[in-house]
């Protein structure tokens, strides 16, 4: 039996984890989802997983703790409800916070500059409806402005956009915060960055997106739902 064992870890996350881990433990590493592996029972007191694992109940008896290499932890908060037992929980608040944020900005750039309708039109040079825009003032809203959000308002406000945030928290200074309704009214650009809770299951609902502006960019770099 390891003494660990990571779910979902990708080729270059196991390298990286490799040479970090002490040489007496006994790690095991694999690529796919505990669904996908399909094992009965774990094959480690300790498992480490992403998202996309979906921890079975009966493994409540035979683990210690779970670590899950993400930001987000709705889905350990959903098995800890579940087996009700003294197992110990961990998660990464500050994995890949401005990776994450750099990935949204990449995003609606990708939009804006309408990158997809380019790479279509390469090959006969036909630059009709290429026409983007540029980040510079335009608004950028920013809805959940914690570890990943206040990386992702840097960042607008670095490429000289106005930026505001929405977020029941207001822990950062450098950042102006607006109701929703306004802040989804003025933006040229929204990215979703929030945690996933019960009160704000399918926050983004067609009703609430009407009120953004027409053309507006939606990002979302949080959970689906």
């Amino acid at each position: 039996m390891f003494d660990v064992y990571f779910y979902e870890a990708f080729e270059e996350e196991a390298k990286v984890l490799k040479q970090y881990l002490p040489s007496h433990i006994r790690a095991g590493f694999i690529g796919k989802t505990i669904q996908e592996q399909q094992d009965e029972f774990p094959p480690a007191k300790l498992i480490s997983i992403r998202t996309q694992s979906d921890l079975p109940e009966q493994w409540g008896g035979h683990l210690d703790a779970i670590l899950t290499r993400s930001t987000g932890y709705d889905h350990i908060k959903n098995y800890q409800q579940k087996v009700k037992e003294a197992l110990k929980y961990g998660y990464l608040p500050l994995y890949c916070n401005r990776a994450v944020a750099e990935q949204a900005m990449m995003l609606w750039m990708v939009l804006l500059r309408k990158l997809p309708r380019q790479i279509k039109k390469f090959n006969d040079f036909n630059r009709d409806g290429l026409t983007g825009f540029e980040c510079e003032r335009k608004n950028l809203a920013v809805m959940g402005v914690g570890n990943i959000g206040s990386e992702v308002a840097k960042i607008g406000i670095g490429l000289g956009m106005k930026v505001v945030g929405v977020d029941i928290v207001k822990k950062h200074d450098f950042v102006h915060y607006e109701s929703v309704e306004k802040a989804l009214s003025g933006a040229d650009v929204i990215v979703c960055a929030m945690n996933l809770t019960k009160e704000n299951m399918a926050y983004f609902s067609y009703s609430r997106l009407k009120a953004a502006r027409k053309g507006a960019v939606f990002v979302n770099i949080a959970r689906g739902e």
